[in-house]
């Protein structure tokens, strides 16, 4: 997060491989009419991926056509329950990727419709600044690291860390995303506030105020 986000050279639709990524979406199962709702961490109870799924189930009887995309390793520290974990990666509609390499990783966003981080806590949220700068809106939840990565109502929604919730911020993206305009919004904020660029030139600003001259 100190390094904020490459948004020219790594995190930029227009790099996008459309073999490449037709490709990954054939070996992922993902059919072009679907609705992609997206996960990328690490999957830990504390990132409220137990109660993403929960939404997920109520999503299903609202659209027809919805997966969630799972992307990220499991962990043994706050590892969702072995239950949980089995239901997650037999349930149909659950596509669960594990380990994905960075150099790959922007392709998964580009492939969502809607970005989820649904965290407890966060010290910054650097999927969802991912996902903005890919053009994917993002549901975060109103909790310190994640709100500050998006713009209420204007490139993504603010959720609380419940299933219902959850489940209402992603129906509203999906509606009020007409002509990708959230998903445009993100991806300009990203560029303007979280740029690599901009990020470092800061800290160095920040840490040559504090010199003391001699």
């Amino acid at each position: 997060s100190c390094n904020g986000i490459d948004t020219e050279n790594h995190f930029n639709p227009r790099l996008i491989d459309e073999n490449l990524l037709n490709s990954l979406r054939s070996q992922l199962g993902i059919e072009k009419y679907e609705i992609v709702i997206g996960f990328s961490g690490r999957l830990v109870k504390d990132k409220g991926l137990l109660e993403l799924i929960e939404a997920f189930e109520m999503l299903r009887k609202i659209y027809n056509n919805v997966c969630l995309l799972i992307v990220g390793p499991r962990e043994t520290r706050d590892s969702i329950p072995e239950n949980a974990f089995s239901h997650m990666t037999e349930c149909e509609g659950i596509i669960f990727t594990e380990f994905v390499a960075y150099s790959q990783i922007q392709y998964y966003y580009y492939m969502m419709d809607v970005f989820v981080l649904p965290s407890y806590r966060e010290g910054l949220g650097m999927s969802s600044l991912e996902a903005g700068s890919m053009k994917v809106p993002s549901v975060v939840s109103n909790h310190t690291g994640c709100r500050e990565t998006i713009i209420d109502n204007i490139t993504g929604k603010l959720c609380e860390v419940t299933p219902d919730s959850i489940c209402k911020s992603i129906v509203y993206v999906l509606e009020h995303n007409r002509g990708n305009m959230m998903g445009e919004n993100a991806r300009l904020f990203v560029s303007r506030h979280f740029d690599s660029k901009i990020v470092n030139n800061n800290v160095l600003n920040y840490l040559n105020s504090l010199t003391v001259k001699l």
